[in-house]
């Protein structure tokens, strides 16, 4: 179950050519559902079970800007905070009827930052049809992606902090009957976890 609350605000200046959303959410959550992976006794087997175990609360602010720069180029960018914790987690992982109190964990894929950066250019060209550019970066704080409660905190698997470059180029037919996209996908091999 989910109580959510949000409050914002959208606002364009300079005849439209720029845009700024802006949102406050929280966000509480009863009987959140989690997933944990456990060891099946007296066996080389793991299995996962999911219990109805916590109560969380989340709340952040997302910004969103919008801004024709000229005619043909339009600058994207996103901004998001997130604090997101457990005001109670309890698990009783062997169902044995003792619950056990994780209260403290990091709540799984709650980043407490994310971004991005969005550039696009529209070349209209003179036998018709269009080209489309287009650069984005994005970022991702670290966070944790899956708990090991069988062996400790310390062996979750952690989503390290990133920032990714994308672009693609795109040529459109006269007629818009048909497209040619080319792709590059994180174009300074950024590795992470």
């Amino acid at each position: 179950f989910a109580n959510s609350y949000e409050i914002g605000l959208k606002n364009s200046f300079l005849d439209d050519r720029v845009r700024l959303n802006a949102t406050y959410f929280f966000v509480n959550y009863e009987d959140f559902q989690r997933s944990t992976v456990v060891s099946v006794p007296n066996t080389a087997f793991q299995e996962t079970r999911t219990f109805n175990a916590a109560d969380v609360d989340a709340n952040g602010l997302e910004l969103e800007l919008t801004a024709l720069l000229t005619d043909n180029l339009t600058l994207r960018a996103n901004l998001g905070t997130l604090d997101a914790e457990y005001n109670e987690f309890f698990l009783d992982r062997d169902l044995d009827g003792t619950l056990e109190d994780f209260s403290g964990r990091d709540v799984v894929r709650a980043p407490e930052l994310t971004g991005g950066i969005d550039l696009t250019y529209l070349q209209e060209l003179s036998r018709g049809g269009a080209m489309r550019y287009n650069l984005s970066f994005n970022y991702e704080d670290e966070n944790v992606y899956y708990y090991n409660d069988d062996i400790g905190s310390e062996f979750d698997t952690i989503l390290e902090e990133r920032t990714i470059l994308n672009a693609n180029v795109t040529y459109r037919s006269p007629n818009d009957r048909y497209y040619v996209s080319v792709f590059g996908k994180n174009l300074t091999d950024d590795r992470y976890k």
